[in-house]
Order: structure tokens, then C-alpha cells, then sequence
């Protein structure tokens, strides 16, 4: 490189390839895979932090609530009453969409049975620690085996 008298040189790295330089193990991968453990993660945070708006004394009061956090304690509330275990129905269309991808098939893998079974793990064990920070005992004792977890579009 010569420069003229009064110029600055400058200095011009083309990379060939910009992956050689990350580790060997994530050269080949061209997305993250996170474990199940961390999509449950996310998911029970996506479902803890959903608020709605909830009208008591006949319409005079308006209050915000947990979504979810509602729904375990009223099936608590419904079960300490008739003995019955409601679904907990958790909506589609309340996942983040980053949840939602990881909960594809493309991202879980296995057969179609191996992958609902997964699926029906995670939202099982998310459902299990939402009702575990209500009531452990409670839900320990009563409503371990006989809830059922459904997710609605």
C-alpha cells in the first residue's frame, strides 16, 4: 500500500467466511435449539404475566388479575366445592410467538406421537408450577393426577 503524501491509508479485510471464527459446535448450526426445560421456562413466564380486566359488584368495580393465576383458583375453588376438577384451557392466541415456534414439531422432532407427548409434558409441568405457587398442598393432594390441560386456537 503506497499513499500519496497527505492521504491515510486505509485498510480493507474481506472475510471469506464469517462463521470460521465462531466454535466448532455452532459452525454447523444455523438456529438455536433450546432444551425443553427452557421452553417451559418461557411459557410459564408468557402465562404468568397475562392480565386481564375483571368486573366485580355487579359492574360498579373493574380490577386487573393474572389470567391464569384466575383460572388455577377458581378450579381450586370449583373442586373444594363439587369434588369435580375442571380443564384448565390455556388460549393459542395468548402464546408469544417465539413460544409458538418453539413448540413446533420442526423444533421438537420426533414422530407426531413422541412430539405430542412432549408438548403434553411441557404444558402439563408449566400448569404444575402455576398451581404449585398458589397452593402445593392443595394441589399436591387433590388435583395432581386428575387435571387436564387443553390449549384452544
Amino acid at each position: 500500500m503506497s499513499a500519496k503524501p497527505n492521504q491515510k491509508q486505509k485498510l480493507i479485510i474481506r472475510l471469506k467466511d464469517p462463521k470460521r471464527f465462531l466454535p466448532l459446535w455452532q459452525r454447523d448450526r444455523e438456529e438455536w435449539l433450546q432444551t425443553y426445560a427452557a421452553t417451559e421456562d418461557d411459557l410459564f413466564k408468557n402465562l404468568s404475566i397475562r392480565w386481564e380486566v375483571v368486573t366485580i359488584n355487579n359492574g360498579k368495580r373493574k380490577t386487573y388479575s393474572k389470567t391464569y393465576n384466575r383460572q388455577a383458583i377458581d378450579i381450586i375453588l370449583h373442586h373444594s366445592k363439587t369434588g369435580h376438577v375442571k380443564d384448565f384451557v390455556i388460549n393459542e392466541s395468548d402464546l408469544r410467538a417465539h413460544v409458538k415456534e418453539e413448540l413446533t414439531i420442526k423444533r421438537i422432532g420426533g414422530t407426531p406421537r413422541e412430539y405430542y407427548k412432549i408438548v403434553n409434558e411441557i404444558f402439563t409441568n408449566v400448569v404444575r408450577r402455576l398451581f404449585e405457587d398458589l397452593d402445593p398442598v392443595y394441589y399436591h393432594d387433590h388435583l395432581a393426577g386428575k387435571l387436564t390441560v387443553r390449549v384452544e386456537p
